[in-house]
């Protein structure tokens, strides 16, 4: 029964934390693995149909067509360090898949793709020990949890892209996604939550307080799950003079699609003292469903350049905007229809509500990739990219750690025939938060969250 509001919704702060991926900068899920290898640049040069995800005027520029297949394998690692605590995320390997298709002139010339990919994901896991404040006369325990969070974005996104001219097509991209979010942890309460009598006139609330205290932790396990949600994305691609290519796109912020759901919750520690017996008839754990608003992607918008200075030789360079400060201003959870009497009588009400003030600012991001066409059918490439982290020190925790603000990349291909073989390497670079106040629990006040990401993408192209 996350309560203090800043608590339950440290969970949802993973899917923003790694919604930079969709190539907004931060580390990169829905790109094409072309474009992986040149740290996400590809707003100028969208040659695929995965970079629907990017440009889908690029679309009206295949000579073929094309299916494309990627899968991208990540892997995240947190270190959490608060006085002499050090803790490090337990190891997992995450995949996620990426397909898609496109019909060059499908429509005269308007030209016509699809494509599935992830628009965020995150999952971490890392074992924490904290004290749980127990009920009065009773001695707060000292347990060790894991802290896990889900949490998963996937778009399915049709195309179509119009060439005007030789030089400049536009295009048009519909995007259908849902959303996922699960989280496993504790949480803190203010007593302020039990408005419940205990006595004629006090409060739950009054009671604990005058007992000296103010917050109670508790164990909790959320799963959700969101109805699609929808939005838009406008690109444009100019290729002016030979050698040389101009990108752009703007994406519309999504629907709100709520995430609905279910809380699992354990006061067992809080509550244990055989003095509360007589309030907890059926026992210390109760379930709530859950209404997670305000949950959706932000708008962004980017501009990008291509230029080739010599024969097989090709650099880039791409800046996005993500309007984080609309998208992410809060959160507002719901839990109604408590199934436990004895939370019910404390709290007051069969459910309350909870509002967690994110405060997310606007992230700007860069990157810069080259690439090099060699003998033999091979390409390599590398790229560079950097973005400032929109994240409030105050927000970041094991949970959803902060954004990296550095990405180096490299990759290749092999064209076999009408067969292009793809790989890249994506590393982002440990970015360390020091953390004051926490907004998400006071356990995490003062500690120090670092986050750093490794990933491997694989793809093929097929063009026929």
């Amino acid at each position: 029964m996350s309560v203090r509001r800043r608590a339950l919704a440290a969970g949802a702060l993973c899917t923003a934390a790694a919604a930079a991926p969709a190539q907004q900068g931060g580390e990169f899920l829905g790109v094409d693995p072309a474009a992986a290898g040149r740290a996400g640049v590809d707003l100028a040069i969208a040659e695929g149909p995965l970079s629907i995800g990017t440009n889908p005027a690029g679309l009206a520029f295949l000579p073929r067509r094309t299916l494309d297949a990627a899968a991208r394998l990540f892997f995240s690692q947190v270190d959490y360090r608060n006085g002499g605590a050090h803790e490090e995320s337990v190891d997992r390997l995450d995949v996620a898949p990426l397909l898609g298709m496109a019909w060059p002139n499908a429509f005269g010339p308007v030209s016509a793709g699809i494509a599935f990919f992830p628009e965020q994901g995150y999952r971490g896991k890392i074992r924490l020990r904290t004290e749980a404040q127990a009920g009065p006369g009773a001695t707060p325990p000292s347990e060790r949890i894991p802290l896990e969070t889900s949490s998963y974005t996937f778009a399915v996104s049709p195309a179509l892209a119009l060439r005007v001219s030789e030089s400049l097509a536009f295009g048009l991209a519909g995007i259908v996604e849902t959303s996922s979010l699960d989280v496993a942890g504790f949480a803190e309460e203010p007593v302020s939550l039990f408005a419940g009598e205990v006595f004629p006139g006090i409060t739950f609330g009054d009671f604990l307080s005058s007992s000296g205290f103010t917050t109670f932790q508790t164990d909790y396990d959320l799963d959700a799950r969101g109805a699609p949600s929808l939005a838009l994305r406008l690109g444009a691609l100019w290729k002016p003079a030979p050698g040389w290519s101009v990108g752009a796109f703007w994406r519309s912020r999504s629907t709100r699609a709520d995430l609905e759901g279910d809380v699992t919750v354990d006061m067992g520690n809080q509550f244990g003292d055989p003095g509360f017996d007589r309030f907890f008839p059926d026992g210390r754990v109760g379930h709530y469903d859950v209404e997670v608003e305000g949950y959706r992607m932000p708008q962004s918008a980017g501009v990008g350049v291509a230029w080739e200075p010599a024969e097989h030789w090709r650099v880039g360079l791409d800046l996005r905007w993500v309007e984080w400060s609309e998208a992410f201003e809060e959160l507002r959870f719901e839990l109604d229809d408590g199934d436990n009497g004895g939370f019910n009588t404390i709290v007051g009400d069969d459910g309350f509500d909870i509002v967690f003030p994110l405060e997310w600012r606007d992230l700007w991001a860069g990157a810069i990739g080259v690439e090099r066409r060699l003998e033999d059918g091979w390409t390599i490439r590398g790229g560079f990219a950097a973005n400032n982290n929109p994240v409030p020190d105050s927000s970041a925790s094991v949970y959803a750690p902060a954004f990296s603000r550095y990405h180096a990349a490299l990759g290749a291909t092999k064209r076999v025939g009408g067969v292009d073989f793809h790989a890249a390497y994506l590393h982002s670079f440990r970015e360390e938060v020091r953390v004051g106040r926490s907004d998400v629990a006071t356990d995490f006040d003062g500690s120090r969250v670092s986050v750093s990401v490794d990933s491997l993408v694989l793809g093929i192209s097929v063009s026929f």
